[in-house]
């Protein structure tokens, strides 16, 4: 019964909140701007597609990363992505990724000062898990960037759904 509520759902915030997502091409193409990493592959008997991305900006209104989300729905299952890349960080140093007041991880800045995370739902064992509370990770609203150590909020930004014609692919 909870799969057939969240498929509804999925397929509600499909047709009233993002129509323009239901456009989009390819899986992981350049000229679409969308998340490059889907669990299983590219996948066949496509019902939609949603994509969400936000520019992550720092205290100054400086962009310094970016969180891409996809959602697909298929015949068979649905699957939910979500990719976040921050540059010009402290290095070696712990960040918390935050959305809609939910932790969704932690982890460290590379010697460079670039932080990459990937989450899924399913995972296959690839990739660490969405957190239940945020499916459908197309509905998401706000991400935050925390510095752990320091409990400093790092960057901040708002999700818009993005398809043909918008802007910060």
């Amino acid at each position: 019964m909870k799969s057939r509520y969240s498929a509804l759902t999925i397929l509600a915030v499909c047709l009233f909140a993002a129509p323009t997502a239901l456009a989009q091409r390819g899986v992981g193409d350049a000229d679409s701007g969308t998340i490059g990493y889907i669990p299983g592959g590219p996948p066949s008997n496509v019902i939609s597609r949603v994509f969400t991305h936000a520019a992550l900006k720092d205290s100054a209104g400086e962009v310094i990363g970016k969180v891409k989300t996809a959602t697909i729905e298929t015949t068979a299952k649905i699957q939910m992505a979500l990719r976040l890349q921050v540059t010009g960080l402290t290095p070696n140093t712990e960040y918390a990724l935050v959305i809609d007041s939910t932790l969704v991880g932690t982890d460290t800045a590379d010697v460079n000062g670039v932080l990459k995370m990937k989450f899924a739902s399913p995972t296959a064992g690839r990739v660490p898990a969405l957190p239940d509370v945020l499916k459908p990770i197309a509905a998401a609203r706000q991400v935050q960037l925390y510095q752990v150590a320091s409990q400093r909020l790092v960057a901040s930004g708002q999700f818009g759904s993005y398809g043909a014609g918008a802007g910060n692919r």
